[in-house]
């Protein structure tokens, strides 16, 4: 028996062992005293069935929410109506309908969940709903809890949303730079990336620009034993041919003309028991790379117009977007150098070959800039609908920008269809002729893609059909149909 099944029954003894007690005591309608019991706590909580309804409300619930003190008026209110009614959200009827609000996601989960919100007054308040289970694993009662938020500007950079609770977002660390990812194929890029980063070996990552081949090197590095030790980053195709051989291997005194007396160590040197990263190696001069491919074979190195060896510990991450084995072909690289590098190879696909990820990074991206520029902005329903399904050319770099350039320009807090399409043809005029959505799947398709992910999560909290449609508040038919539809497997 699992511990929460353990607390149900204490909880469940406390009850019975409560009422006993008032009915000895020989009071009339004992339940009334028991609900003073839960008034009297300090936190505003709400209790809801298995139906999401409400059947009990405190009065410090109302306050908070600046409700009239009818208990009346909730109890017996579905989530849905409650929110539309009470919660300030622009989206609170789409969020309803889709499922996506916090009760029902709850439902689909079985796991506490905290959000953000902002009542009909303007005040900004943290929502969290907490499940409790029977011996069998079923809900019994939903327990909602708000709080208001002083300091909304810290709350707003943590990730407090639905799509967490969704099961959406998987960060591979705890630090900044670890990449967001939901489907499989970046699932085993990310598999891959850890493989690689206990071991010294060569690896070498492929991808379009803009995927984030920095991000997945990154996490390397700080998933390694070297994680401490620095992380040098290197464009080879941003520095001049002539001053890339002196940036990584340093020079002597006297080298050339303008050198800096005394010399200069390299970047190879300054990354010394640490990682370099050599990013669009593909465009790195021939000569350079024969020097290159002698210190991966040596491990030492002769700065230029140096006698002496230079020996470093480090470890060599590769990247580039262009086809490395055509350039072989080519004679533009180096054949023995691209195995020397190709050790592990992880190829990162571009992101209009993984849609589901795109809506994980808009909510990742749209809290840091909210709390880089103080903005307090959010997307509209169909606006999510529209960037899940655009097709994006440039990738994770363009997405970022896109969501940077709406935060700082939009005027209105919630960015609609109409901002984003603005911004895309400012920057390609030619993406929305005669108001055409630029590359972008249709409104169907994109709500089709948010289905497939709740239907996706749920197949895999419960065990049948009807336990599905009961959690998205549907029928078992048409639970049925769309599990067949998306070839979606329960259990």
């Amino acid at each position: 028996m699992s511990l929460l099944s353990n607390k149900t029954k204490e909880k469940s003894g406390l009850a019975n062992t409560l009422m006993q007690i008032l009915t000895n005591k020989g009071l009339a309608g004992p339940e009334k005293y028991i609900i003073g019991l839960l008034d009297s706590q300090s936190d505003a909580f709400s209790i809801l069935d298995q139906d999401l309804r409400f059947v009990f409300v405190s009065n410090n619930y109302k306050s908070v929410l600046d409700m009239q003190d009818e208990n009346s008026e909730i109890i017996g209110m579905h989530v849905t109506e409650f929110v539309g009614k009470f919660i300030f959200h622009k989206d609170a009827d789409l969020i309803a309908q889709n499922g996506l609000h916090a009760s029902s996601l709850v439902v689909t989960t079985k796991k506490m969940a905290t959000f953000l919100r902002t009542t009909q007054m303007g005040r900004d308040i943290m929502v969290t709903v907490s499940p409790l289970l029977d011996d069998s694993g079923e809900i019994m009662f939903l327990i909602q809890t708000i709080k208001n938020l002083p300091d909304i500007d810290q709350l707003r950079g943590q990730n407090f949303s639905f799509y967490e609770t969704l099961g959406l977002i998987h960060p591979m660390g705890n630090n900044k730079n670890s990449p967001i990812f939901h489907c499989t194929r970046m699932q085993e890029v990310a598999e891959r990336a850890r493989q690689s980063a206990g071991v010294d070996v060569n690896v070498l990552l492929t991808g379009e620009s803009g995927v984030g081949k920095d991000v997945i090197a990154k996490y390397i590095q700080v998933a390694s034993p070297r994680k401490s030790q620095p992380f040098i980053q290197v464009n080879c195709s941003a520095i001049p041919d002539a001053l890339l051989e002196s940036e990584l291997f340093g020079y002597e005194d006297g080298a050339f003309t303008g050198a800096r007396r005394n010399g200069k160590h390299g970047l190879l040197e300054v990354a010394n028991k640490g990682t370099l990263f050599l990013d669009e190696i593909g465009d790195m001069p021939l000569v350079l790379q024969a020097k290159l491919l002698i210190f991966l074979q040596d491990r030492y190195f002769y700065r230029v117009g140096g006698i002496e060896k230079v020996k470093v510990d480090i470890r060599i991450i590769a990247a580039t977007n262009a086809d490395l084995e055509e350039k072989v072909k080519r004679k533009e690289f180096r054949e023995d150098l691209y195995y020397r590098l190709n050790v592990i190879p992880i190829h990162i696909p571009p992101l209009r070959e993984r849609l589901e990820d795109i809506i994980p990074m808009v909510n990742d991206f749209l809290s840091q800039f909210n709390k880089k520029y103080m903005k307090h902005k959010e997307f509209s329903f169909d606006a999510l609908c529209l960037l899940a399904t655009y097709t994006w050319p440039g990738n994770v770099r363009e997405l970022k920008n896109c969501i940077e350039r709406l935060v700082v320009l939009s005027k209105k807090q919630q960015i609609n269809v109409d901002m984003i399409k603005k911004e895309l043809a400012y920057r390609s005029p030619e993406l929305f002729p005669e108001g055409d959505t630029g590359g972008a799947r249709s409104l169907d398709d994109a709500k089709e893609l948010i289905e497939y992910q709740l239907l996706k999560l749920a197949a895999q909290q419960y065990n049948s059909h009807r336990q599905i449609a009961k959690a998205l508040g549907t029928s078992h038919t048409t639970v049925s149909k769309k599990l067949e539809q998306y070839g979606i497997s329960v259990g």
